[in-house]
């Protein structure tokens, strides 16, 4: 139990140090072209919406699984078909890294109890590619600013 308070502690003080004040936000974003970033955004999930609900219709036609979770907790969702005709699926592979980390131990139902779900927060992340926007975690609760196609 120490060591978990001793953890929590350590989160908590690490993200007031390192977040972002309103200044910094409004440097990082003074040159952004919300407009064009945004039709752009709805533009996309659009366009992934439809691929997703075509997809679902022509898995239907042919028995494909919508998902697909295997034993060592990785998660696959059918999200379209290729141009060969071929079902795409979009898979997690971070469950080893949750598992490491210990970081399964704070989602809701988690080892500890919590129920971080994140409500009226604002998290600015970047990561190396496009967020997949009709993620069922998401829950339509992502709001992309500068995403490259």
């Amino acid at each position: 139990m120490k060591n978990v308070i001793t953890f929590l502690i350590f989160v908590i003080f690490y993200g007031i140090s390192t977040a972002q004040t309103a200044d910094d936000v409004k440097k990082i974003t003074k040159f952004y072209d919300l407009k064009k970033i945004a039709q752009l955004s709805q533009k996309l999930f659009e366009k992934s919406t439809s691929d997703k609900k075509k997809a679902e219709l022509v898995a239907k036609e042919k028995g494909w699984s919508l998902t697909i979770t295997k034993p060592d907790g990785t998660f696959a969702e059918l999200m379209k078909i290729g141009l060969d005709g071929q079902p795409i699926y979009f898979a997690t592979d971070n469950a080893a890294a949750a598992r490491a980390t210990r970081a399964n131990q704070l989602h809701t139902n988690g080892a500890m109890g919590l129920n971080l779900n994140g409500q009226n927060m604002v998290a600015r992340v970047w990561d190396g590619g496009r967020v997949r926007w009709a993620h069922n975690a998401f829950s339509g609760r992502v709001n992309t600013i500068d995403d490259q196609t």
